[in-house]
């Protein structure tokens, strides 16, 4: 149950009154505490590609605010992330993003953004397509009519094992600078 909503925001969704990660809980530090964002922001105009296994779109909490336009797999380098079924885990995210305000399920942070689903496996060609997605997701590729990336990316994923994923010696090519985040270091 929400503690404290001091805007007193109401959404009729039915899963948003526990929903307690995203205001001031009785717990310190367990909460985002979005009520004084939301009252002035809600994502309008944003769009937020989510780079994991392929998002499940046709949720009623996603359809509304996905683009397929914009979609891209690496996986298999096309413009169709359905081909690759849904995985849980990346539609989890999603909706943590951006589930609409549509008064079914729940409320995502930035519930009026759009959401893009970047499509990579994990398997022995991730890099690969890591890459190819990286591309799609930061500039667009008018090959694959995607003319415009990502405002923001969320990459929520793990390795089996911790650093396995350095991206400082495996990313290259046309994406390395992307993996990096605009965080490399001077040589």
């Amino acid at each position: 149950m929400v503690d404290q909503n001091p805007q007193q925001i109401t959404l009729d969704d039915p899963l948003f009154d526990n929903q307690w990660h995203l205001f001031k809980s009785s717990s310190a530090r367990v909460d985002i505490n979005l009520s004084d964002v939301w009252s002035d922001y809600i994502g309008e105009g944003v769009v937020v590609g989510v780079i994991e296994g392929a998002v499940q779109w046709t949720h009623p909490d996603l359809i509304g605010n996905y683009d397929a336009g914009l979609n891209f797999s690496g996986t298999d380098n096309s413009a169709d992330v359905s081909a690759n079924g849904a995985g849980s885990h990346a539609t989890a995210v999603a909706g943590l993003i951006v589930a609409e305000a549509n008064g079914q399920g729940v409320v995502g942070v930035a519930y009026d953004s759009t959401l893009v689903s970047y499509h990579t496996d994990f398997s022995g060609s991730f890099y690969t397509a890591f890459e190819r997605v990286m591309d799609v997701a930061v500039d667009g590729n008018s090959a694959y009519g995607i003319d415009r990336g990502a405002d923001i990316i969320n990459n929520s994923w793990a390795f089996t094992s911790p650093f396995a994923g350095n991206f400082n010696v495996r990313a290259r090519g046309s994406g390395h600078g992307h993996a990096l985040g605009g965080r490399q270091r001077s040589p």
